[in-house]
């Protein structure tokens, strides 16, 4: 019996605060992995600095690492980045970014932003940059407007 309640209790305590609201207006949660800054969450149309190595977990769902960057989510839901940046979208997900001049969308991929490149590591990434538009798909960068294939890519994020 008292496994039982013991049980229940651990139970109530790792529930704790599960389904309470998240709070209003804010669209992510920043933690600093390498760096100063707490865990913190932040509302549309405001920009945050990452000084060092960050996650971001988006309220939609997709995930971010960004190393040395700018983060910035419009209240249209999307993300605008600078520096270097791994992006994470699972299937059943969507994810608009803005880098520059270029907008990319997916909805399954995992790609990485360098400096204002683009390399596709998994998936497909759509992109729009002025009047072209195509598709990248896994092993695939985009720089400097160029579409071209690239084999190898330079796992930056430390296998996070």
């Amino acid at each position: 019996m008292r496994s039982l309640v013991a049980l229940s209790m651990l139970a109530m305590a790792c529930g704790a605060g599960a389904g309470e609201p998240l709070p209003a207006g804010t669209v992510a949660l920043v933690e600093t992995i390498r760096g100063e800054g707490e865990a913190r969450r932040i509302a549309a149309g405001t920009s945050v600095e990452i000084a060092g190595l960050s996650r971001v977990y988006l309220d939609s769902g997709p995930r971010l690492l960004i190393r040395e960057g700018s983060l910035r989510i419009t209240e249209e839901g999307v993300v605008e980045v600078s520096g270097h940046a791994f992006l994470e979208v699972h299937p059943g997900d969507a994810l608009e970014v803005r880098v520059g001049d270029v907008q990319l969308t997916t909805r399954n991929a995992g790609f990485s932003i360098e400096d204002g490149s683009v390399y596709v590591v998994s998936g497909e990434v759509r992109y729009t940059a002025g009047e072209e538009s195509d598709t990248l798909h896994a092993g695939e960068r985009l720089r400097e407007g160029r579409h071209e294939p690239e084999p190898l890519w330079e796992d930056w994020t430390g296998g996070l």
